[in-house]
């Protein structure tokens, strides 16, 4: 047998007898032999059996191995003090002997440890016995049963198993001898009775010892006296019990008043009755204040004193919330108050949801404190759990609601005290700039009564404001003088075609704007009738008057209000207006009124052009305003907040209303509609909507009453016909409303709507010819018909992506004419489409790019200005056409013949041929065929790579530059290479492409990439090769210049460099005042550097610097050399003569001009060619003290 010691994680142990014939298995599962409790333990981790001489431990198939004694077993024998341990369970196995086999007695006397316990030795062989658990001893026998062993106290013979073996003798008070005998060997000492002998039993020999000593000392008293007298002290007894039992009645009575008084006192606060509860537990505690219930009746107490406080009226939340302060503060260390903090805690959330409804409602801020304080409070009150029990509560959501009421509140506050202020101080846009905050933030104070009653203050201050003044100003009928000469622009248009139009058609005129210029087309043909320079800042094309043949545009230049002859262009009258002008006037009757941003209104005889009056509005203006059915009334929508009603006649302001609309939001003029008035707004960054508002039969009042949202920008005055209204906008979508009358809540009604892409398109202008009918100029292009029956919108003719659209759609007698930014050569193409069958009638573009820049050619003893066609064809700019001004007229390529593309070309004379070397990264280039076929004056020729950069005539053929990184030299007329290619050394680690070449001479030239290296290359015996390679420390920031003995190149660290050309040594190094994007090529020796920020650098051939100047803008196009002087032409349109040698100012010209490319000779005495817009230039008379020697 044996037995095992067990040791749970827990610190319990427990023993477990062990028998050869019933192995013990061990686990978690509760069927187990010995069940072992911890984490990780498997239901069975294994068992113990003997096994031959021994007990053996074997693991589980789940478990794998045990730990015995530290190490990894499947199977290990076990021997007595061997340890398991199983996941913190440690089992001992303490022996494995047969417990039935005691080991023999020892004889003689045992001495205990302690000097005066002595324990027999068969109680000790007893306790090895009990090895058993605490709860039982089981023991197996033989045959695997088991039975109980007795308690020592339970057997008949305990007296004699607990009496002390012979020679040990119990040691009296007094007898010392007897006691050093039994301590110390010797012969005992003989007993003084018989009853203490050897063969008495222990305890006999003791009783029998007390009462031999009792006898000695007992000495009787012969005399009997009073207090000692057995009845007085049975009188005493009696008295003191009577006095006892009245104590003990009195304290019964106490306690029982102070359980009835204390029972009531946690009844009432049971029932809710919090003020007799606090009378009660009072009444307690002064009567019993150390009774063993006085903490928890003090802390009873308390909670009735915050009790009474949290009532479903939440009057007294503040009280509430001192008495839980109180609460915690006073009774927090009594142990009692453990069993209510909870509820406390409870209280205090409850508390806080209070103050914070309160402060919600009365939008309180001090009751928004008193809330928040609960939550530090009801921490402190709880304790760890406090944030898990916060969380669940409704607190924080209220605490955030009363925090945003009175936000709101004091935001209200604030605003309607600042439009006070703003009425005080007479600021109607102070009142407007604080009522648009409020609103921002909160939407629901729109109708506000006292915002709403401050706002009816604020306007009646802007109309009071309104200011008329009645000064006239006459009209000017002279043109201003120009500087410059009559403009020649390049017209392309289609050919001379059979159109079918109406009879007043020819006499119509088409109006275009197109890069600063005004034109008149006629409306038959197409062909451009006049042309007028008015700016770029020029917002809209010339407006025909109604029934008149004239038309009003602005000229962006002076700020003119101009009214021209619709058929010759010639000027009838001009005003100045002094400022910048965003829409066109408004043509009602006999007057004109035109909207300054400045807030001014102008009101102008339409015949004569006077100044008739001045409205000043006090807001900026943009849009056209807007006039009543019957005229009396204009409608004025300023830039941003209001609109004004104005009064005819007379002249001033009816009223003014609020609609608060940001800066620019409003895109165009409003449309009207019998008492309808619709103003487009675009108040977001994607989409805008549609204010609508009803007119009062007088037309001097106006009621919002309803709002439509429209799915991306409007651009223009919503279109309308008869009862249909139609909403474009810039992102495709088109829709169609209906019209009630004037009384319904809703009187729009959606009929119809075609969804588009969804994407910017840019502008739209739309034209309804009738109320089933639209047509746009936009991005979708076309005619859309609307069928209310079946509510559908569908796209009857389609005009194809013709760029974005430049204007609104102008009706042309029976045709439509439309302008579109061309997209090919960027010029303004219009067109007249014939509504009934969608085909296009003619079409002209205005103010294309040149595909070549006009040139001088010598043709024998004439030098002509020469340019190309989109055939390829040269075209010549007539010196008369050049001195009178006028229109270069030219054709555009039927279907079907050849054309060029509109690229810009850079014409190259290559081997007594023509190239034209098209733009980076094209495959060919056009070669001109001196014997052309089928009107096919050029010819496509490929190249062996990619054009890198621009070609170059050079060594006989043409330079390509390649974009796989190789030079050739080819004839233009094969493509075929003439010389063996350069191929440079390829670096990996330096990506980089080439830069255009700067000749040197006939047989050498310089490159450059754009990483900073430069090569001079050499054509020798047909081989190009590399002479001459240099690094620079910076990127090279343009294409190199060059002279026979100078190379210069501006790097990316705003550096001029001079090298010498024939080693590419350095000569010399300038700073410049800005990025160099472009080096002009030498002008009779000289290089003139300009930046681009208007500085210039000027270089003599050998690379000595000049001088250098600053003309404070940049440099447009490349300077002209002329009789000792040098031309440069800013950006600001100033023109620039400095001395060629010094630098010196000879003469500044304003040309009030945007400037394409830089001057240009002319074949006339004193006289120069400026290019002031794509495909138009004019001539210009230089000043009398530098003009050109004959």
């Amino acid at each position: 047998m044996g037995t095992l010691e067990v040791h749970d994680p827990q610190g319990r142990v427990q023993f477990l007898v062990l028998t050869k014939e019933h192995p013990v298995v061990f686990g978690s599962s509760p069927s187990c032999d010995l069940v072992l409790s911890g984490e990780g333990i498997r239901p069975v981790e294994g068992r113990i059996r003997w096994k031959k001489t021994r007990f053996r431990v074997e693991a589980s198939p789940d478990a794998e191995f045990v730990l015995v004694n530290g190490n990894r077993m499947s199977a290990a024998g076990l021997s007595p003090g061997d340890e398991i341990s199983i996941e913190g369970c440690r089992i001992f196995l303490m022996r494995d002997e047969d417990p039935e086999d005691p080991p023999p007695k020892k004889s003689g006397p045992k001495l205990s440890d302690r000097p005066h316990l002595h324990t027999p030795p068969r109680i000790q062989e007893h306790a090895e016995v009990k090895l058993a658990p605490a709860t039982k001893n089981v023991v197996g026998n033989a045959k695997g049963q088991t039975h109980h062993d007795p308690a020592t106290f339970d057997q008949d013979d305990w007296l004699e198993i607990i009496e002390p073996e012979p020679g040990l003798d119990l040691v009296g008070d007094d007898e010392d001898e007897a006691h050093a005998t039994s301590m110390f060997p010797g012969p005992p000492a003989k007993p003084k009775n018989k009853l203490a002998s050897k063969s008495s039993g222990f305890f006999k020999r003791y009783i029998l010892r007390k009462k031999e000593l009792s006898e000695e000392n007992y000495a009787p008293h012969r005399e009997e006296r009073l207090l000692s007298s057995p009845l007085v002290w049975g009188l005493f007894a009696t008295l003191a019990a009577l006095v006892l039992l009245g104590i003990v009645i009195y304290s019964v009575l106490v306690r029982t008043l102070a359980s009835r008084l204390y029972n009531q006192a946690v009844e009432s606060l049971d029932n809710g009755d919090y003020l007799n509860s606090i009378r009660s537990f009072d009444e307690f505690l002064a009567a019993n204040p150390s009774d063993a219930r006085a903490g928890k009746a003090r802390v009873l107490r308390a909670l009735a004193n915050v009790r009474q406080y949290v009532t479903p009226g939440g009057s007294e939340w503040s009280n509430a919330l001192e008495a839980g302060r109180s609460m915690f503060e006073d009774v927090q260390s009594e142990p009692e108050f453990r069993d209510e903090k909870a509820e406390l805690g409870e209280l205090m959330l409850r508390i806080g949801e209070g103050l914070a409804d309160r402060a919600r409602l009365s939008a309180d801020r001090k009751s928004l404190g008193e809330a928040e304080s609960t939550i530090p409070l009801h921490a402190r009150i709880v304790g760890e759990p406090a944030a898990a029990l916060l969380s669940r509560s409704s607190l924080p959501a209220k605490l955030g609601e009363a925090r945003a009421a009175i936000r709101k509140f004091e935001t209200r506050r604030d605003s309607l005290s600042a439009m006070d202020q703003a009425l005080k101080d007479g600021s109607a846009k102070g009142v407007y700039s604080a009522r648009d905050g409020l609103i921002q933030q909160y939407g629901e104070f729109a109708n506000d009564r006292e915002l709403v009653r401050r706002m009816v203050d604020a306007n009646e201050l802007v109309r009071r404001g309104v200011k008329v003044s009645s000064e006239r100003r006459p009209a000017e009928s002279r043109p201003r003088p120009e500087p410059l000469g009559a403009p020649t622009t390049l017209i392309l248009r289609t050919p001379n075609i059979v159109v079918t139009t109406s009879a007043d058609a020819e006499s119509l005129t088409v109006f275009s704007l197109a890069d600063g210029f005004a034109y008149g087309i006629a409306g038959d043909t197409g062909i451009p009738r006049w042309q007028r320079p008015v700016g770029l800042a020029a917002s809209f094309a010339p407006r025909p008057v109604p029934n008149d043949p004239s038309c009003l545009v602005v000229d962006a230049r002076y700020h003119d209000l101009l009214k021209l002859h619709s058929a010759t262009g010639d000027l009838i009258w001009r005003q100045n207006l002094g400022e910048a002008v965003d829409d066109p006037p408004l043509v009602l009757g006999n007057q004109v009124f035109q909207a300054l941003p400045s807030g001014k209104l102008l009101i102008f005889e339409l015949n004569s052009g006077e100044l008739q009056a001045t409205v000043e509005t006090g807001f900026p203006l943009s849009v056209t305003p807007v006039a009543d059915e019957s005229g009396r009334h204009l409608y004025l929508v300023a830039r941003r907040d209001c609109l004004l009603i104005l009064t005819r006649d007379p002249l001033g302001c009816a009223a003014v209303e609020y609609l608060g609309h940001a800066e620019g939001s409003v895109p165009a003029s409003p449309s009207r509609l019998g008492r309808f008035l619709i103003v487009p707004e675009n108040h977001t960054l994607s989409d805008g909507r549609w204010r609508v508002f009803v007119l009062d039969t007088d037309g001097a009042r106006m009621k919002a009453v309803q709002e439509i949202p429209v799915a991306g920008w409007t651009w223009s005055s919503p279109p309308t016909a008869n009862a249909i209204v139609w909403s474009t906008s810039d992102r495709g979508v088109i829709e169609a409303f209906a019209v009630g009358d004037y009384g319904s809540p809703r009187p729009f009604r959606s009929i119809s709507r075609l969804d588009g892409d969804f994407k910017n398109n840019g502008p739209v202008y739309a034209f309804a010819r009738n109320e089933r009918e639209l047509w746009l100029a936009s991005a979708h292009a076309g005619r859309y018909d609307l069928d209310p029956v079946r509510g559908t919108i569908t796209v009857k003719y389609g005009l194809g992506q013709l760029g974005p659209a430049a204007a609104p759609i102008q009706p042309i007698g029976k045709l439509l004419g439309f302008s579109f930014q061309d997209p090919g050569n960027l010029g303004t193409s219009v067109r007249a489409v014939d509504p009934d069958s969608g085909t296009i009638a003619w079409r002209s573009i205005l103010g294309p790019r040149w595909l070549i820049p006009p040139h001088w050619v010598r043709d024998g003893s004439v030098t002509k200005l020469m340019t190309i066609d989109l055939q390829g064809r040269t075209v010549e700019i007539t010196r008369k056409l050049l001195e009178d001004g006028g229109l270069l007229d030219l054709e555009l390529p039927k279907k079907g013949e050849f054309s060029l593309p509109l690229d810009r070309f850079k014409l190259l004379e290559v081997a007594g041929h023509q190239v034209l070397a098209p733009p980076i990264g094209s495959q060919y280039v056009w070669v001109q065929d001196p014997n052309p076929v089928n009107s096919m004056h050029w010819r496509k020729v490929d190249l062996p790579s990619p054009l890198a950069t621009v070609p170059a005539a050079w060594g006989g053929g043409l330079l390509i530059p390649g974009a796989d990184t190789r030079i050739y030299v080819i004839d233009p007329q094969t493509g075929r290479s003439i010389v063996e290619p350069f191929v440079p050394v390829f670096d990996r680690e330096k990506s980089s492409s080439w830069l255009a070449p700067a000749v040197v001479d006939a047989q050498s030239l310089i490159l450059a990439d754009n990483s900073g290296q430069l090569r001079r290359l050499t054509l020798r015996e047909g081989r190009l090769g590399l002479e001459v390679e240099r690094s620079l420390d910076a990127k090279v920031a343009a294409p190199p210049t060059a002279s026979p003995g100078t190379v210069i190149v501006a790097t990316a660290d705003q550096k001029v460099r001079a090298l010498a050309a024939r080693d590419l040594s350095p000569i010399g190094s300038w700073s410049s005042k800005g990025p160099i994007t472009t080096l002009p090529e030498t002008k009779e020796g000289k290089f003139f550097i300009p930046d681009d920020l208007g500085g210039v650098l000027a270089i003599a051939s050998d690379g000595r610097r000049l001088w250098s100047i600053d003309l404070e803008s940049r440099v447009v196009g490349d300077p002209l050399v002329m009789d000792g002087a040098v031309w440069f032409l800013t950006l600001e349109g100033i023109l620039h003569g400095r001395s060629l040698e010094t630098g010196e100012s000879l003469a500044r010209v304003g040309l009030n001009i945007l400037p394409t490319s830089g001057p240009m000779p002319s074949i006339r005495e004193n006289e120069l060619i400026i290019p002031v817009a794509r495909g138009t230039f004019q001539t210009l008379r230089l000043p009398k003290k530098v003009e050109r020697k004959p």
